[in-house]
């Protein structure tokens, strides 16, 4: 069944919604879409890491993985798809494509985000934009002899490093 919200992916959970009128109400919804609606958090978007990884190790093993060899450790990608372990440090780089496209399924993506949203992130970087900007208006009252003015911006950015 398709996601009734998107119409596209996989419908992966039912989501069970009781009206103010008392009436139930079923939705068949995509991870992302319930996600999107606030329904499970980010962790539960993802897929489980074990799920999907315990997949990879049970699919067939070609004569070209074989082939597909690590130049420092001569580990193979068919050796790494029978153990799950990677052998050295230069196997990340000889499987890198395969390692990525792995990681894509474990994560719906294979760019690292981050553990704040980009909105945080944004109220942060303005932070330090108003913080740079008031020490800088500090030094100059400081120069032009302004000491009250200089004590107020001072208690300013008080507030903005203790986080206030």
């Amino acid at each position: 069944m398709l996601c009734e919200e998107c119409h596209k992916k996989e419908a992966e959970m039912t989501i069970t919604i009781i009206t103010t009128e008392g009436k139930v109400v079923e939705k068949h919804l995509c991870k992302e879409c319930a996600y999107r609606k606030g329904f499970i958090t980010e962790k539960e978007k993802f897929k489980n890491i074990l799920e999907v990884f315990s997949e990879f190790l049970k699919e067939k093993i070609s004569a070209e993985e074989e082939k597909i060899v690590c130049p420092s450790c001569g580990m193979s990608w068919a050796e790494f798809k029978k153990i799950g372990r990677l052998g050295c440090a230069g196997c990340y780089i000889a499987f890198g494509d395969r390692l990525k496209s792995l990681i894509k399924k474990m994560h719906d993506s294979d760019k690292h985000i981050g553990k704040k949203p980009s909105r945080e992130k944004e109220t942060l970087v303005l932070k330090e934009m108003e913080i740079k900007r008031l020490k800088k208006k500090l030094e100059e009252a400081v120069k032009n002899e302004k000491y009250e003015e200089a004590a107020r911006i001072r208690d300013m950015l008080k507030k903005y490093e203790v986080g206030e």
